[in-house]
């Protein structure tokens, strides 16, 4: 079943698209000529990273993408166990996203991995 977000949690979303929009902007040569652009992302711990961006976290521009990001995903509902790895896929001129990621957990001796999606068009 899907769920709407609140008004709160879309207007959220929406301001923190368009953040990472802003800095995908700034550091990827011709962004604007794409309709889509992905960002591979994992999490361990509190914090999501991300893997391969444009730019180094270390850098002003990466910071605040890597921020971005943190607040975007802390407004969806992630099943988190003890590791996530995924794409994110966003709209560069529009405020649509497409989460797949993989939520692995320890069964006995075993890891066990489930997908999960979430999409959205706010």
């Amino acid at each position: 079943m899907n769920k709407k977000p609140s008004k709160h949690t879309a207007a959220a979303l929406k301001k923190y698209l368009r953040e990472m929009r802003d800095c995908l902007n700034q550091s990827v040569p011709g962004f604007d000529d794409k309709s889509i652009y992905s960002i591979r992302f994992s999490r361990i711990g509190k914090n999501y990273k991300i893997e391969g961006a444009p730019v180094p976290p270390t850098d002003r521009i990466g910071e605040k993408l890597e921020q971005s990001f943190n607040k975007f995903m802390s407004n969806l509902e992630v099943k988190y166990d003890n590791k996530v790895e995924g794409l994110a896929t966003i709209g560069t001129q529009l405020d649509t996203f497409v989460i797949g990621y993989n939520n692995y957990k320890n069964n006995g001796d075993e890891i066990v991995s489930n997908t999960h999606c979430i999409e959205g068009v706010i």
